[in-house]
């Protein structure tokens, strides 16, 4: 039983040290994603946001996946929130396994943080109102 909680304990510590911020899977009705320009300007969905980066789906850049890197800037970007606007930042890719390359945030304004971390409570109250609901019962706007 000891060995079982400090392995636990180590991994908690893994996982914590890898990622520091909250990150939450988005809502189909709270669409979020990455415009970057590789040949021409693509929309990559965002699967996952947090405050420092974001989990993207490559399938819209599918014939760019491989020549991706660990470390490689994507250049200036724009971070699209539908209600917090547009958000100029500078993804760099941390980690790839395809449909999805991990990108973590530089050069985020303090506004921009701002309106990702007002994005992730609002998602997370969505979140908890549902896992609240008597079965049937529809959500209320």
């Amino acid at each position: 039983m000891q060995r079982l909680m400090k392995s636990v304990a180590e991994t908690r510590t893994k996982t914590t040290n890898k990622r520091s911020a909250l990150r939450l899977t988005m809502l189909e009705e709270e669409p979020v994603s990455l415009q970057v320009t590789l040949d021409t300007e693509i929309n990559l969905p965002v699967a996952e946001l947090g405050g420092g980066g974001a989990r993207i789906l490559c399938y819209k850049c599918q014939r760019f996946f491989d020549d991706f890197y660990e470390g490689q800037s994507l250049g200036p970007s724009v971070l699209m929130l539908r209600e917090e606007g547009m958000h100029d930042v500078e993804p760099v890719i941390r980690w790839k396994k395809w449909p999805c390359i991990g990108v973590q945030f530089i050069d985020l304004s303090d506004r921009g943080r701002a309106a990702v971390f007002k994005l992730l409570f609002k998602l997370e109250r969505i979140k908890l109102k549902r896992m609240n609901m008597e079965p049937g019962q529809k959500p209320r706007s």
